[in-house]
């Protein structure tokens, strides 16, 4: 399941903490398996929740994996709900969704955190604004990079022997064998408080010696790597050439999607099978100083004998 309907990069505003990609539907069919609630937004049966419907993770923060209300009002939904559906706090109406925002990519953000968009076409990517409980954080903006087509601003690539493509909407890495080389896919973001950065994807290289793959999230000499390297996943730390690998398991396959959210002073690294349900397998404190943040995808081999094959990207999220 993706974040969007596909476009170059599709621009949202999105409320606080929600899962990179939040849309609008309008009716049951835009809701696989679904309901389509009149707030505008997906619900999915479930048989903890008093109605048997939650909403998905594509709904914004105050409503997203909380229980449709079972009153018939489908204007409202549970906030701080327990893991058998009661409530532990107030409720949130439509009242507090002011508005949609859409855009045809490319486009761009304007500084009040609306969206605005250039007249060179794509699919529209719809999300919404709102005004956000006291303790819910502040609106973040997601940019989705879906490979659509070969415009990829503010995105840069770079290549050091391996071979970079789009090919049917997927960045493909191609490695070779009995050499060192690498590729990647980059950008800088500004300094943050909170932040989501998730990467989809479609296809690793086989796990030859030397062979891995990471989501970077780096300031200068200091970074952190969410990476697949020798079959196990890990999270690594590195200051200049000192590096450490502080949390190392067997990598499953169903972990295709990553995402590292900031938060509250912290790194939370977390899997999805389908980018909505994620898992978080590991914290640390947000170390980075003000000022810019590069965020990168990378793939790399060091001089294997048989050739690892590919890594192929489905989609990246950079939430601010």
């Amino acid at each position: 399941m993706g974040l969007l309907s596909r476009s170059a990069v599709a621009l949202i505003v999105a409320l606080a903490g929600c899962s990179p990609g939040a849309f609008t539907c309008e009716d049951a069919a835009q809701c696989p398996g679904g309901t389509c609630e009149a707030v505008g937004y997906c619900s999915f049966p479930d048989d903890a929740c008093p109605s048997r419907q939650r909403f998905g993770a594509h709904a914004p923060t105050a409503l997203a994996h909380h229980c449709v209300e079972p009153s018939g009002d489908e204007t409202s939904t549970s906030l701080g709900l327990t893991s058998d559906g009661s409530s532990s706090a107030g409720s949130v109406t439509d009242a507090s969704l002011t508005g949609v925002a859409t855009t045809q990519g490319p486009g761009s953000m304007t500084t009040d955190g609306t969206a605005s968009a250039s007249s060179s076409g794509g699919d529209t990517g719809v999300g919404t604004t709102g005004e956000l409980p006291p303790d819910a954080g502040v609106p973040l903006t997601c940019a989705i990079e879906d490979f659509a087509d070969d415009s990829f601003d503010p995105w840069s690539t770079w290549t050091s022997g391996a071979d970079l493509s789009v090919l049917d909407d997927h960045l493909v890495i191609v490695l070779h064998d009995g050499v060192t080389n690498a590729a990647g896919f980059a950008r800088d973001v500004p300094a943050f408080d909170e932040a989501i950065f998730e990467a989809q994807w479609l296809e690793v290289p086989a796990f030859t010696n030397g062979t891995q793959i990471y989501l970077r999230v780096a300031q200068t000499e200091l970074g952190v790597l969410m990476m697949l390297e020798d079959g196990n996943l890990k999270v690594r730390n590195y200051v200049g050439e000192a590096n450490e690998d502080v949390f190392v398991v067997p990598w499953e396959e169903w972990q295709t999607w990553w995402r590292v959210v900031a938060s509250g002073g912290e790194m939370s690294f977390q899997v999805s099978a389908d980018g909505d349900a994620y898992t978080e397998v590991y914290t640390e404190p947000l170390v980075f100083a003000p000022g810019d943040v590069g965020i990168a995808v990378i793939v790399a081999t060091w001089q294997p004998v048989d050739m690892p094959g590919q890594g192929v990207l489905e989609q990246l999220a950079v939430c601010m």
